[in-house]
């Protein structure tokens, strides 16, 4: 997140030098794990609010299956959001030190994820072309996004995988007050764009 290139701070716009940020140094955990490894942002969309980080593991670990629903979601589908809401409570686990230097016992905050369900409300398009000569088109005043009703899974929850009912990861949550029950999740396909290592512009 750059602060500089905001236009927005939850739902307010920004106006002025109003922020400033920079980030010293990004540690990602696992699901009931209390262990932290070092992880380094690969790259950066340029489209949309997505971001790709890189963790180097001494194991494997079970990958998710991703698809672009671009063409074929509809509302009313349902869909299951994952991730670790702020609102929820938290999982402290305490261990005792086998280290000589520093003898005290440590506690940790353990991640424990939720699962919440909901549907596509509406898909929400960057710009819908039209058959009418004298209509340009309609455009999206937010940009491109899944908007989802039913229980939002609230503020912190963002970057968490949408699954649809096959399992595949269709889009990425990016906010949803917790005191509404809708949300928006952005389409995994801005997150595929980042994996390909051949992607460039193609001019014409």
């Amino acid at each position: 997140w750059v602060p500089a290139n905001s236009e927005m701070l939850g739902r307010r716009p920004l106006s002025g030098k109003v922020l400033e940020g920079q980030n010293i140094y990004l540690d990602v955990t696992f699901s009931n794990n209390d262990l932290r490894t070092p992880a380094n942002i690969v790259r950066v969309s340029n489209t949309h609010d997505v971001a790709m980080i890189k963790v180097d593991l001494p194991g494997g670990l079970t990958h998710a299956s991703m698809r672009d629903a671009t063409s074929d979601i509809a509302p009313g589908q349902r869909v299951l959001i994952m991730g670790y809401p702020g609102m929820a409570p938290d999982v402290i686990v305490g261990r005792a030190s086998a280290d000589l230097f520093n003898r005290r016992s440590q506690v940790f905050t353990v991640p424990s994820p939720t699962s919440t369900e909901g549907s596509v409300g509406r898909v929400i398009t960057a710009n819908n072309r039209t058959q009418d000569d004298f209509v340009e088109g309609y455009f999206s005043t937010i940009g491109e996004y899944y908007q989802i009703s039913g229980s939002s899974p609230g503020s912190g929850n963002s970057g968490g995988p949408v699954f649809d009912k096959d399992g595949h990861v269709i889009g990425l949550f990016t906010m949803g007050p917790s005191t509404l029950n809708m949300s928006y999740a952005v389409p995994i396909k801005f997150g595929m764009d980042l994996m390909n290592p051949n992607r460039r512009t193609v001019m014409n």
